[in-house]
């Protein structure tokens, strides 16, 4: 049932929208748009209108991305239980509903509120890099609704499993069984333009503090008795990925968060931290952050068959196929069945052909010189994890693979992957102060800290090693903060694989005419079988082939 969607090549052509401090923004809308899976309190804003930025009083109900500010409670509090702290903050604000009459009911009209007995059941977050609001909602399997699903399916000869394919609302609400965040198998997210996907929850052992996955708990950190046991350990990290995005859960604040804002509590001095990172916290941080690859996943020729054989369009041909041959028009049906073929393959091969060019395009690896554990190595790029040291002035490394920021050394890059510009850029060491600057749940890097940032993708056209004496390492060095799609490049890809819909006045109007026309096409029917009814026409008609050969 549960299933992740997975890039059937580019929908249309789209200007970046997602690129950091090179593209001009927006400001979000009014959100008018109502989401099928939202349970919202009947409790009234303040406000008549839907805020695009929460203030931290207000921010536990509607996450936004650049949520930074983490609350932890004490070692003592069991996590995998739900057990909050008393430190967390009580909700003061819900999503308010829709202005315009909602899409489609809720799935529990009697909810008043947002959490059920698991928890929270669904939760709404903006993402303002992607200028993207979704929702998602949690659910597993029920096992009566999916043994009627198959037999649905069965007995229907595969057409039952059309009409859930193509309305999977209505297989969700057969299927599913909404259950809370926490303990949720799968969900279903859902965006302000309609579209509907689903993605599993997936669970690996982790047994570390929750800092290492949603940074340092800011509020308690301010707090003269911090100390490590406000850290408590998270036994299971539970995260799904949605558009090569992943959020992880957080068993506090019981919701999923974006986690390529991370960064670590103890980059405040740039001498500690080219120390670098151990392999055990290599491991980790790979496990939170995935590897270092913007690597699209293609779908394999019988399932991209699959999706174009079973659209509707090419049910209609079959079934108008089936219906000429059975009144013995087999050279039209023949006719039909070649044009189909013919546009599925050239579908197929075109497809095929676009994602090919896009992976190899999006899709870069090479090895860089990194240390780990106190000692240098070359590793594959793909190692990389935020917080490694590698060395910039390394001869073969061609061009940067994900953003970093220059610790030592100075560089000159060509940018004109995202800018546009072919004029090189300057950057230059970046010191204690840009350090503490440096907040990547930022919209747009801040100007004191962009001539520092190395960012993925950019080509290297000449890389110098410090001309300080005192410098230990007489190497060039940069260290990883964001790694693979977490990355400028990967926000660059990200937006031409899921561009924003764009509704055509033509298509619209295509789809009144052949509403016109099928309203018209009906009336002559109901018309023309009254009339036969009243005249007594037989319902067997004679062959137009005997009749020919008669004449």
């Amino acid at each position: 049932m549960a299933h992740d969607e997975v890039f059937a090549g580019p929908m249309s052509e789209s200007v970046p929208s997602s690129i950091t401090s090179f593209a001009h923004r927006r400001s979000r809308a009014d959100s008018t748009a109502s989401f099928t899976y939202l349970q919202e309190s009947e409790e009234p804003l303040s406000t008549p209108e839907e805020e695009a930025v929460l203030d931290d009083e207000e921010e536990d109900e509607e996450f936004h991305a650049d949520d930074n500010d983490q609350d932890y409670s004490d070692p003592s509090v069991d996590l995998e239980a739900g057990e909050l702290s008393p430190l967390r903050r009580k909700s003061s604000a819900f999503s308010r509903a829709s202005v315009e009459h909602p899409l489609l009911d809720r799935l529990d009209s009697s909810a008043s509120s947002i959490h059920g007995r698991g928890g929270r059941l669904s939760q709404k977050i903006y993402l303002h890099t992607e200028d993207l609001t979704i929702v998602i909602a949690g659910f597993t399997t029920n096992p009566i609704g999916y043994a009627i699903y198959i037999a649905l399916c069965v007995a229907t000869a595969g057409l039952g499993y059309l009409l859930f394919r193509w309305l999977p609302r209505w297989r969700v609400r057969l299927v599913g069984r909404a259950t809370g965040l926490r303990e949720a198998s799968w969900t279903v997210i859902e965006n302000q333009w309609g579209e509907f996907t689903i993605h599993n929850v997936n669970r690996e052992r982790y047994d570390r503090v929750l800092s290492t996955v949603f940074g340092a708990p800011g509020k308690l950190q301010r707090m003269q008795d911090y100390d490590e046991d406000d850290d408590p350990v998270l036994r299971y990290l539970r995260f799904l990925d949605y558009r090569y995005i992943r959020f992880c859960f957080h068993p506090l604040k019981d919701k999923f968060i974006l986690n390529n804002s991370w960064k670590d509590p103890n980059w405040t001095d740039v001498k500690t931290i080219r120390v670098g990172i151990d392999s055990d916290e290599k491991s980790n941080r790979e496990l939170v952050f995935g590897q270092n690859q913007i690597d699209i996943e293609q779908k394999t020729i019988p399932q991209l068959l699959v999706d174009e054989a079973f659209h509707p369009f090419y049910i209609f041909q079959l079934a108008s196929l089936i219906l000429w041959s059975l009144d013995q028009y087999y050279y039209y049906a023949v006719c039909i069945f070649t044009i189909s073929l013919v546009s599925i393959t050239t579908t197929l091969i075109e497809t095929r052909a676009t994602m090919r060019r896009l992976r190899e395009i999006s899709r870069f690896e090479c090895d860089v010189r990194v240390k780990r554990s106190g000692f240098w190595r070359n590793v594959a790029s793909t190692e990389l994890v935020p917080g490694d040291i590698y060395e910039v002035s390394d001869p073969s490394l061609g061009q940067f693979p994900c953003d970093s920021l220059l610790l030592s050394g100075d560089c000159i890059v060509n940018e004109s992957m995202l800018t546009g510009e072919s004029v090189p850029v300057s950057k230059i060491p970046a010191g204690d102060e840009a350090l503490e600057k440096v907040d990547l749940s930022a919209s747009s890097i801040l100007p004191e800290v962009a001539k520092h940032f190395l960012f993925c993708g950019t080509k290297i056209i000449r890389a110098r090693r410090p001309h300080d004496n005192d410098d230990e390492e007489a190497v060039a060095l940069a260290m990883v903060l964001r790694t693979g799609f977490n990355t400028t490049k990967g926000a660059l890809v990200r937006s031409m694989l899921f561009p924003k819909p764009s509704g055509f006045k033509f298509y619209r109007d295509s789809f009144r005419y052949i509403s016109v026309m099928a309203g018209i096409a009906m009336l002559g029917f109901v018309a023309s079988f009254i009339n036969f009814v009243r005249l007594e026409v037989s319902r067997s008609l004679p062959n137009p082939r005997k009749m020919t050969d008669t004449v």
